[in-house]
Formats: C-alpha cells, sequence, structure tokens
C-alpha cells in the first residue's frame, strides 16, 4: 500500500499501518499481515523494528496523526496513554490533547494537542513555545514492554516510533488566509409572537424572535480574546445595538471550539428580550483575528428585525 503525507502544517504523523502485529498462535497469518507503522507526516522512515522522523521542526498547535495498516482499536490508545507517550524533555511532562481516528480512514490516529484560552480571552497552547517533545509509540518486535496500539482484532504494533520534534515553528493558521463568519438568529415562521420558530441567517432576517440569540460560527479557530472576554462575557470589539440610538443591546457572550472542524462559534444572549418590531445592527469589526492574527473579511455590519 502507498501512502500519502497529510500536509505538513499538522503535527500529524498518520500512521498507515498495513496488517496486524505478531500475536502469538497467529503463524504464517501474523507474518503475512504484520500490524505496523508504515510511514508519517513528519517524514518518517520505516523499518521492521524502527521508525524515526525526518521532520523534526513544528507549529505550537500542530496535529499529530498516526496511520496504521489494519484499524485501530482507539480505546487501546484512550485507555492506555502510555502506547503513545509525547513528553516534554524538560520538565517530563505530557501535553494535554486529546486522540481520535480519522475522519475517513479508521487507520489513522489524531493527536490533537491542547488549546485552551485565559480569563481575557488569550490563547494558551498545550505545547510550548521552544520546547523540545519525545514521541514514543512501543513496538513489540523492538523489544518495548505493552501497553502497545491494537488493531482492531487486538493485535499490538510490531514497529516503535521514536522522534524528538521541538515547537520552534510559532502558531499554525488552521484555515489559511483570512476568516469569514456565518450569523443566524431564530425567525418566527408566521411573524406573530409566540409562533413557531426555525433557525436563519441573521443577515436582514425579519420576524426574529424577540428571545432569540445570535450565533456567529468563523470558519476559522479565532483568537478568542478579540472576540469576547471570557472572564466577563463581554466583547472588545464586536457590537449588539439598537439601530437608531445606537445605544448597545444588554447581554452576554459565550463560546465553544471544534478542534476537529476548526471552527469557532460565538453566542450572544440578550439580558432581556428585544422589543416588538426592533432593529438591531451587528458590528464585526476587522480588530476580529484569527489565531495568526489575520482580520475577519466577512460583513462588517449586518441588521434584522424583531417580530411584532
Amino acid at each position: 500500500m502507498s501512502w500519502t503525507i497529510v500536509q505538513r502544517t499538522a503535527l500529524a504523523v498518520t500512521i498507515l499501518a498495513l496488517g496486524g502485529a505478531v500475536v502469538a498462535g497467529t503463524g504464517a497469518q501474523a507474518q503475512a499481515h504484520p500490524f505496523r507503522i508504515e510511514g508519517c507526516s513528519l517524514g518518517c522512515t520505516s523499518g521492521p523494528t524502527l521508525v524515526t522522523c525526518g521532520i523534526v521542526n513544528v507549529h505550537v498547535n500542530e496535529e499529530f496523526a498516526i496511520d496504521c495498516s489494519l484499524a485501530v482499536d482507539l480505546s487501546s490508545v484512550v485507555s492506555f496513554p502510555a502506547s503513545i507517550r509525547i513528553i516534554n524533555t524538560a520538565t517530563g511532562q505530557s501535553p494535554a490533547g486529546t486522540f481520535r481516528l480519522g475522519p475517513d480512514d479508521r487507520r489513522t490516529i489524531v493527536f490533537q494537542p491542547g488549546l485552551s484560552f485565559d480569563p481575557s480571552g488569550v490563547p494558551v497552547f498545550a505545547l510550548e513555545s521552544n520546547a523540545s517533545y519525545q514521541i514514543f509509540v512501543p513496538g513489540i518486535l523492538a523489544g518495548d514492554p505493552p501497553p502497545y496500539v491494537l488493531s482492531f482484532d487486538g493485535r499490538p504494533l510490531e514497529n516503535r516510533l521514536l522522534c524528538t520534534v521541538t515547537a520552534d515553528q510559532g502558531v499554525l493558521d488552521y484555515v489559511p488566509g483570512p476568516p469569514s463568519y456565518t450569523p443566524s438568529v431564530q425567525a418566527v415562521e408566521t411573524c406573530e409572537p409566540g409562533g413557531p420558530v426555525h433557525t436563519t441567517s441573521a443577515v436582514n432576517a425579519r420576524c426574529v424572535a424577540v428571545d432569540s440569540d445570535l450565533t456567529l460560527v468563523f470558519d476559522d479557530i479565532m483568537n478568542l480574546g478579540t472576540l469576547m472576554i471570557p472572564a466577563t462575557g463581554s466583547a472588545p470589539f464586536v457590537q449588539v445595538r439598537f439601530a437608531g440610538t445606537g445605544l448597545p443591546v444588554p447581554g452576554s457572550w459565550s463560546f465553544s471550539l471544534d478542534m476537529k472542524a476548526k471552527t469557532k462559534t460565538v453566542v450572544f444572549t440578550p439580558a432581556a428580550p428585544l422589543p416588538t418590531l426592533t432593529k438591531v445592527e451587528v458590528l464585526v469589526p476587522p480588530q476580529v483575528l484569527d489565531l495568526v492574527g489575520n482580520p475577519q473579511v466577512g460583513l462588517g455590519v449586518f441588521s434584522f428585525l424583531t417580530e411584532g
């Protein structure tokens, strides 16, 4: 089987192992279908017992993916962290992060380094800038003790992956280029108070429910501090205001993060129901930035009208 390196931009070691590991009693079948590491997106060189990486400089937010020859039993990774060890060589600590299987291939394991935000919304990356990390995946034929990554049918990984990488490449732009967003609200289908509601675009929306939230979904991971301040629920740049008077609509912001889809969602919840038949304006200026400082290029201003 041939393999393709997932884009260099994810600390993605995509291990596409092609068979199954040697298990007592499998005999010729195990030899014909070894569960091995075939390669990785860090430029791995794969041998019978040892896999090394050719790329050793990564971003602080790069994914690490591993591709194996058979479908992987993810529980062997999640339940036994020592089956894939990522260690800060200076502190001996493991960075926060999550493991998942590839979206289209269960032979792929993806490690997503943790990303959080401090009370001011400043991003905090699990991989420390300029720190070095050893990546170690035990292999049974390399003489390593368990636990091992297991295939779906319980075969242990044969060859060992051993690399040391340094997070000295800055921050990766998950979605290259300037970000944009999609705004939505809940509108009343009959345009009469109390009628059934549905989600619709907020741009020039009519009959918006007076108790509707305003949702902005960005197509990239954003610098949260340019959208909202988690400690206060306020927004430093985005404005929700009554048209005409320009007075702010009282309310608070919340957020959610989808690292798999690489999207950031922020939601504005009014403190009280909006007045009926009232036009609300929303300002989303270019001071709203993604993780690498690209300004948002979606609508700068839009408005909607409440029900009544």
